[in-house]
């Protein structure tokens, strides 16, 4: 294990990665999410995709597989939805707010849960225009994926999004109505509703963090595909690939000294909590000038706690 460098580290990760395709979870940016098992959210037009972080690194155990629970939005409804809905908030500014929300993202084609990142909003093309096909001459947007999807599109004003494939110096168009957005907009963050919602879904106890990843586990090396991929590359993970054990300590907890030198020790009941709640600091330090950042939203509640500050 001394002796692998940080290139045969990348090819571990990225072999691992690419085998994950026999597991039928799909590629968002540089992780894997499970679409079969999503979690729906239909409160907000919202699905919660399943997935793993994987990454591999070299530790004094030898070569070790780090691998963590994770989750990925997905919009319900389509591109085109969102576009529209800009359009009936802002219709003389609202291209602007499309090209600042989805360049530079992630979509994914729902016909065939492939995901790409967008480049532009082609404004000026729409799904009659035409392109040049390997075989066949030349065919609209519109017949095209009828043909090759049996996706009819209804809505044949909408604009197209351009992905550049840098490695082939190409261009690809996809059409709004086929697209969902991964990921949330910055109005869905500031939600409070919908990030409850949210955490609620994807907040895992330690215990059932790990059982899903052993699950995880078990499942893939039952995957003949998936385990013939890594073989190639003698890449072999354990029989039974289980987490590795460590031993540990627990820290004494420290003392907190209030006033008087009053010592005021943790919380036995409640780990990392101390009683200070009506214990006097045993120096207060004077602050002459200060300042709140807050959201404008919030200005109630800034203006609550100035006045519990001068109060004190």
């Amino acid at each position: 294990a001394d002796r692998l460098g940080p290139a045969v580290l990348q090819v571990f990760n990225l072999v691992y990665r690419r085998s994950m395709r026999f597991l039928k979870m799909q590629q968002i940016g540089r992780n894997h999410f499970s679409m079969e098992q999503a979690i729906p959210v239909p409160r907000h037009n919202i699905k919660v995709l399943p997935g793993f972080l994987t990454t591999t690194y070299v530790t004094e155990n030898g070569v070790l597989l780090n691998l963590d629970c994770i989750f990925r939005s997905l919009r319900t409804d389509s591109v085109l939805e969102f576009i529209n809905n800009a359009r009936n908030r802002d219709r003389d500014d609202y291209r602007k707010t499309v090209e600042k929300e989805l360049i530079g993202r992630v979509l994914l084609a729902t016909y065939n849960n492939k995901t790409f990142y967008v480049d532009s909003v082609r404004w000026d093309l729409n799904p009659r225009d035409t392109f040049d096909r390997e075989k066949g001459g030349r065919v609209s947007y519109k017949d095209y994926f009828f043909q090759q999807y049996n996706a009819n599109i209804r809505d044949l004003d909408q604009p197209l999004i351009c992905c550049h494939r840098r490695r082939q110096n190409r261009d690809e168009f996809y059409v709004p109505e086929l697209c969902s957005l991964t990921g949330l907009t910055d109005d869905m963050r500031a939600d409070h509703g919908v990030m409850r919602d949210l955490k609620e879904r994807t907040g895992l106890p330690p215990e059932k963090r790990l059982r899903q990843q052993i699950s995880f586990l078990d499942n893939s090396m039952k995957n003949k595909e998936f385990v013939d991929a890594l073989k190639k590359w003698q890449f072999c993970p354990g029989e039974p690939p289980r987490p590795i054990q460590i031993t540990g300590r627990v820290l004494p907890p420290p003392p907190v000294i209030f006033a008087n030198e009053r010592k005021t020790n943790q919380d036995e009941n409640r780990a990392g909590s101390w009683n200070i709640r009506n214990d006097p600091l045993a120096r207060v330090p004077r602050v002459d000038s200060w300042v709140v950042v807050a959201p404008p939203r919030c200005t109630q509640e800034v203006n609550r706690f100035i006045s519990i500050l001068q109060q004190g």
